[in-house]
C-alpha cells in the first residue's frame, strides 16, 4: 500500500470511527510555537483540565518531527490531530514486513483507531509497580508502540521498606486496591491480612503517585534529551529530560 494510499484508508478510518462514536465531540485547541532546537516547533495546549492522552502523545511526535502543522497555525481540530496521528503510525510502519505481516500491522492500526476517541477522554491504564515501564497491556496503550513513545510512570514501593516492596512490587494497581479493599476480611490467614493491609498503607503513603524511588527510577532510566509520556494521577504530560551538569550531580548524589 503505497504511502498516499495509506493516509486515506486512515483518515477515511478516522472519519468512520468519529462518526459513529457516541462519545466523540469535536474540540479546538490553541498552538504555542516555541523555540526548540534551533527552529520553533507548536505544541498543543489543553482546551479545558482533564486527563488527555491525545495532547501528551502528539506533543512528542510534533517536538520529534515526526507530525508536522504548518507554520504559522495558531488552532488546531481534535479531528485534525487524529488524522495526523493516524498517519504518523502508517508512516512509521517498519519497513520489509511480510505481506502478512504487513496486513496484521495494519490491523492493529486499525485496532488503535478504533479507540481514538477515548484519547480525548482518557484511557484504562493499570500500573504495575515492577519498574517505571510496566503496565498492563491493553489494546488502549497500543498506540504509544505504535508511535515509538515510551510511557512511564514514577510510582514506585520503596526497597528500603523490605517488607512493603515484596508485597507491593509484583501487583498491578487494580490488584492492588482488591487486597486493599480485602484486608478487613474476616481470613485466618495471618500473612495474607498482614499484606493486604500493606496494600492499603502503600495507597494511603502514596496517594499523590509519585515516590522517591519512582524518580529515582526515572532519571536512572530515561535517557538525555529522550521525550516520552508520564502518567500519573490520571494524568498525561510530555516529559523531555534535558542533558544536565546538574542533572548528573543528582544522579551521582541521590540514585
Amino acid at each position: 500500500m503505497s504511502t498516499e494510499h495509506q493516509r486515506s484508508h486512515s483518515t477515511q478510518e478516522v472519519i468512520n470511527v468519529l462518526t459513529q462514536s457516541g462519545n466523540y465531540s469535536e474540540t479546538i485547541y490553541q498552538l504555542k510555537w516555541l523555540p526548540w532546537r534551533g527552529e520553533f516547533a507548536p505544541i498543543v495546549t489543553q482546551s479545558a483540565n482533564g486527563p488527555c492522552p491525545l495532547l501528551a502523545l502528539c506533543n512528542v511526535l510534533l517536538l520529534r518531527g515526526n507530525m508536522h502543522i504548518s507554520p504559522g497555525t495558531t488552532a488546531i481540530s481534535s479531528h485534525e490531530l487524529l488524522n495526523n496521528l493516524a498517519t504518523v503510525m502508517f508512516e512509521l510502519m517498519p519497513q520489509g514486513l511480510s505481506e502478512g505481516e504487513s496486513l496484521n500491522y495494519q490491523q492493529n492500526i486499525n485496532d488503535v483507531i478504533r479507540v481514538f476517541p477515548k484519547l480525548q477522554t482518557g484511557l484504562d491504564v493499570n500500573v504495575k509497580f515492577k519498574s517505571v515501564r510496566s503496565f498492563e497491556f491493553t489494546g488502549e496503550l497500543a498506540v504509544f508502540d505504535l508511535c515509538g513513545v515510551e510511557l512511564y510512570h514514577g510510582w514506585l514501593p520503596e526497597p528500603q521498606d523490605v517488607e512493603m516492596h515484596q508485597v507491593v512490587s509484583d501487583l498491578s494497581y487494580n490488584q492492588l486496591v482488591d487486597k486493599s479493599l480485602a484486608q478487613s476480611d474476616s481470613s485466618t490467614d495471618i500473612v495474607q491480612v498482614k499484606n493486604n493491609i500493606l496494600c492499603g498503607d502503600f495507597l494511603r503513603q502514596t496517594a499523590n503517585q509519585l515516590t522517591y524511588h519512582g524518580l529515582c527510577r526515572l532519571n536512572a532510566t530515561i535517557t538525555d534529551q529522550q521525550l516520552c509520556v508520564f502518567f500519573r494521577n490520571n494524568h498525561f504530560s510530555t516529559l523531555y529530560k534535558h542533558r544536565s551538569y546538574q542533572d548528573n550531580v543528582y544522579r551521582r548524589r541521590y540514585c
